[in-house]
């Protein structure tokens, strides 16, 4: 069974622009971008390539509607992750310089 997707109609004086930003570059925010941007928000999609972590397609590709745009911020140096072993007031920190 195909699914059609519906065509939203935008006003253009009223669409939303959106900035996504995750640090690791996650798979799911990746496709919430491009979900947004195929219902045809303008969206800017940000990640961190100092985090070495698993990462999402970040690439755009030739299916990415015109509107959905994917930047890098670079720290010049790869950002250390702490051990989940430390836990406590640490627990909810992602990462220490």
């Amino acid at each position: 069974m195909t699914h059609k997707r519906k065509k939203h109609i935008v006003n253009p004086l009223t669409s939303a622009k959106l900035l996504i930003h995750d640090y690791g570059g996650y798979p799911f925010p990746v496709q919430l971008g491009r979900e947004f941007a195929a219902r045809e928000y303008q969206v800017l999609r940000l990640y961190c390539s100092s985090f070495n972590q698993a990462k999402g397609n970040l690439v755009r590709n030739g299916h990415d509607p015109d509107n959905f745009f994917v930047a890098m911020i670079d720290l010049g140096e790869p950002v250390k992750s702490i051990p989940s072993s430390k836990g406590g007031a640490r627990r909810g920190a992602m990462a220490h310089f």
